[in-house]
């Protein structure tokens, strides 16, 4: 699934695809990509002011404030000005921008969708804090690491921290020297430091590299993210460390797939 750093290419991009252009229509193939499509009416002809990201979410903001749309790519959407045509049957919606400009979502799995609503705040009560924003932070994070929970599972879960997800905790915790199963409220403050500055970093390298694209993720042009040539552990199971050489190991932790270095991470 796109995670920050891949939205938030997606979101740069549509930036300069969208901004100021006015939804003159919206076609739905799918029924089920597509919730509350009663209130599609409001925000036709209203003028795209920007893109912007919270989480994993894509945000259209439009003109009057009164409505939202909003995009999830899940787990193969993607946007894209002119679909190859072997793509065009995973059509599943198209926004008709300045009457003569569609801009296509296409998702091969169904996964993916958009919304529709009047207050974002209710819409993402449930959100974390945005981990590249200034409040997230060393006192914000050990306030919060209070249970037994592996701290992988706590830095997956998404009413902690917004976007961050499988790839970047795995990166992160790999970086910060921190073994994955480590119980959450084990982890002492500089440990915690350590933590908040690595994933900051890893998520802005991967920003920097548009992405990391490991099977389905494409940007809006349809070409790969390069992040994935980079990484340390994610993906890496029975290679060597490219730190110390130990071969890396993969775990079941919190459902998902989890890669770490026996040695380096304690």
């Amino acid at each position: 699934m796109p995670e920050l750093p891949e939205v938030q290419t997606v979101v740069d991009e549509l930036e300069l695809i969208c901004g100021g252009k006015s939804i003159t229509a919206i076609e739905v193939l799918t029924n089920r990509v597509f919730n509350n499509q009663q209130l599609i009416p409001q925000i036709l002809n209203k003028q795209i002011e920007r893109v912007s990201r919270r989480g994993k979410y894509i945000v259209f903001h439009l003109t009057g404030n009164s409505h939202y749309l909003i995009a999830h790519l899940r787990m193969t959407g993607k946007f894209l000005g002119k679909p190859q045509v072997t793509e065009e049957k995973y059509t599943r919606c198209i926004l008709m921008l300045n009457q003569d400009e569609p801009l296509y979502f296409i998702d091969v799995r169904q996964f993916g969708g958009f919304d529709i609503t009047d207050s974002l705040a209710d819409f993402f009560s449930k959100l974390g804090i945005e981990p590249l924003s200034n409040d997230f932070n060393v006192s914000y994070l050990k306030d919060r690491l209070q249970r037994e929970q592996p701290i992988k599972a706590f830095l997956m879960d998404q009413r902690h921290i917004a976007g961050l997800g499988n790839i970047y905790a795995d990166e992160s915790l790999f970086l910060a020297k921190i073994h994955p199963k480590r119980p959450s409220k084990s982890l002492n403050k500089a440990e915690v430091d350590i933590l908040v500055v690595e994933i900051k970093n890893v998520l802005k390298r991967a920003i920097a590299n548009m992405g990391t694209t490991l099977s389905d993720y494409r940007n809006t042009d349809n070409v790969a993210g390069e992040n994935q040539n980079y990484l340390f552990v994610y993906g890496r199971e029975k290679r060597e460390c490219k730190v110390c050489a130990t071969v890396i190991e993969k775990i079941r932790l919190a459902g998902r797939g989890t890669h770490y270095c026996p040695t380096c991470q304690k």
